[in-house]
């Protein structure tokens, strides 16, 4: 009789014990609060500490390809509300050269003898940069456009420029 009690109560203890090791009802999702008409929902907490580290293997990717891309360009400048319709003149002029040579050769020497800026004494030749390294509406052009094409007017905060892709590498 005596182990027919210890048999209870042991089983009456593991009962018991089993209600403290079981998550409480409290913190299951979807259960009900007696005194809350909302059901519990698990809250997820995002500091934004590492949220830039797990885009730096793309943002490194994408610097690493900037910095192979270059390009060697020339341009002519023109400051002044006229700019525009001059360059535009000039364009039409400069596009009818039959190839590639002959249009470097036309464009350097009107970018001589016409542009407003520094480069004007070698060409209009700007030489060889990367990404970023111009104002965005010239790189827009350099290296979105068309190599060995003459591509203008583009307006910047300097003025109206052509702008004469000579080689790119992508």
């Amino acid at each position: 009789m005596l182990s027919l009690l210890l048999v209870a109560l042991c089983l009456a203890l593991l009962a018991r014990a089993s209600a403290f090791l079981s998550p409480a009802p409290a913190f299951q999702p979807g259960l009900k609060c007696p005194t809350l008409a909302e059901p519990f929902k698990p809250v997820v907490l995002r500091m934004g500490f590492f949220d830039d580290l797990l885009d730096l293997p793309n943002k490194l990717k994408d610097s690493l390809a900037s910095l192979s891309k270059k390009a060697s360009a020339s341009h002519i400048l023109l400051k002044g509300p006229d700019g525009f319709s001059v360059l535009e003149s000039l364009k039409g002029e400069l596009s009818a050269a039959s190839n590639p040579d002959v249009l470097e050769g036309a464009f350097a020497e009107k970018a001589q003898l016409l542009s407003e800026c520094p480069s004007a004494a070698s060409g209009g030749s700007l030489g060889s940069f990367g990404p970023g390294q111009m104002v965005p509406e010239f790189d827009k052009v350099v290296f979105g456009d068309a190599v060995g094409v003459v591509h203008g007017p583009v307006k910047t905060q300097f003025g109206h420029h052509l702008i004469l892709i000579t080689e790119r590498s992508d």
